[in-house]
């Protein structure tokens, strides 16, 4: 039977049709589409009863094809860690991708990295203050990880340069140094002639415990700038062109530091998922990060990802559900505003909130400007058809992977409608 068109603000004249039905109640209507419903089923029976996320394994495997598919030829796959945070999703995708490289943002997790992945190369994606680093070495798990060859610090200038020596000095390290090139972003990096000779001087004066190990230059920018600034692949050719300079100035001033540096080839660095498939063979990169794309949160709806889907989402029961909403001291004024909006009929509070994410499903789930946002019961209005109680779940897209990931817990690992594992996440430290 067809369902009624819901009609708002008043009884309609329809609704008296058909023998009084208009005073049976009506049955409940599934909030959810298919694919949310059953993942709704699962988490009230399997679910922890708070808010968790969700890995959706089949869509992360779908992903790792269309990584496999679109990754540049000659292009050796680097894991972004901060954007992957969990030991068993990074070794799920190393695996696939027959990769031991990891890029790391963080001390605390490079220490973990270098203990649970022994056999990794791991590159800093920032660079780390002087004390971050000798705390790396204090705090390094006893074991194959050798960091003389497996680990790749990031400096960005000749003052840090200078600093990373001294403390090489001091302790006696031998430290391998990534140099951060500025290829058009404009966020840090050496983006002048002078410093970068200058630092491949420091890099020969201290070679005995410092070694050139390549270059990082990040390049998201250039499929984000508005269309009038320039098209993706005219943007990409100028960072490439900007990378190549660096390259070229190497090989002309300080020929003698790729000789050294023959045992581990350069590992010139670049990309990032919104941009990776730009780096072809026209691009002097041979090294290319990538997290993100693997779980396509919401800030990576780009064309140049549309072959992956959204593999994570957080999901939070609803706690309480009324009409509404009814704002303190303006109870009033629910009615004329229903009127107004009719996505501000029903009221549900849910078990969190405030993340950095965005309602799913239901459809038409928004957080109230009025009542305020909230980490503890947040409020989110609705039409009547988003037919919530509590005990139903509500699905958040996630913006971002990142620092989200370490705020509830284990993944929830689900595969063919099923909870097949928990994964824990990196603690903070």
């Amino acid at each position: 039977m067809k369902r009624r068109r819901l009609i708002t603000g008043g009884l309609a004249a329809s609704a008296l049709i058909g023998g009084g039905a208009w005073l049976r109640p009506a049955a409940r209507a599934e909030p959810h589409d298919r694919y949310f419903a059953d993942l709704q089923t699962l988490m009230q029976r399997d679910g922890p009863g708070t808010a968790c996320l969700v890995l959706d394994l089949d869509r992360l495997n779908h992903n790792l094809i269309a990584l496999r598919e679109n990754m540049p030829a000659g292009k050796h796959y680097r894991l972004v860690s901060k954007s992957l945070p969990c030991p068993d999703l990074i070794e799920q995708v190393l695996v696939t991708m027959h990769s031991n490289r990891i890029m790391c943002f963080h001390q605390p997790f490079a220490n973990l990295l270098a203990r649970d992945f022994p056999d990794s190369d791991l590159l800093l994606g920032k660079p780390m203050p002087v004390p971050a680093a000798e705390r790396f070495y204090q705090r390094l798990h006893p074991g194959r990880f050798d960091p003389q060859r497996q680990l790749q610090w990031l400096v960005d200038t000749p003052a840090r340069l200078a600093a990373y020596a001294e403390l090489a000095r001091a302790q006696n390290l031998r430290m391998r140094i990534s140099i951060e090139i500025d290829v058009g972003l404009h966020r840090g990096g050496v983006d002048n002639d002078s410093d970068f000779v200058a630092m491949l001087r420091m890099l020969r004066d201290n070679s005995r415990h410092l070694r050139l190990s390549g270059f990082m230059g990040y390049d998201p920018h250039v499929v984000k700038l508005p269309a009038p600034l320039g098209s993706p692949d005219a943007l990409q050719q100028l960072a490439n062109a900007r990378y190549e300079h660096y390259i070229r100035l190497l090989r002309r001033e300080a020929p003698d530091l790729l000789t050294l540096q023959q045992d581990l080839p350069m590992v010139f660095n670049g990309a990032g998922s919104p941009n990776f498939v730009l780096h072809d063979e026209r691009a002097p990169t041979n090294d290319l990060a990538i997290g993100s794309a693997l779980l396509k949160p919401s800030d990576f709806d780009l064309p140049t990802l549309e072959a992956f889907r959204p593999a994570l989402w957080i999901t939070t029961p609803v706690l309480k559900s009324s009409a509404g909403p009814e704002l303190p001291g303006v109870e009033w004024a629910q009615w004329p505003a229903r009127l107004w909006n009719p996505n501000l009929t029903r009221s549900h509070f849910i078990y969190g909130g405030n993340w950095m994410a965005d309602a799913h499903s239901p459809a038409g789930l928004a957080p109230n400007p009025l009542f305020g946002r909230s980490s503890n019961q947040e409020m989110l209005t609705s039409a009547p058809a988003a037919d919530l109680a509590p005990g139903d779940w509500v699905f958040l897209r996630p913006r971002q992977s990142e620092a989200l990931m370490l705020q509830f817990g284990p993944l929830y690992v689900v595969q063919a409608g099923a909870l097949v594992d928990r994964w824990p996440v990196f603690v903070p430290a």
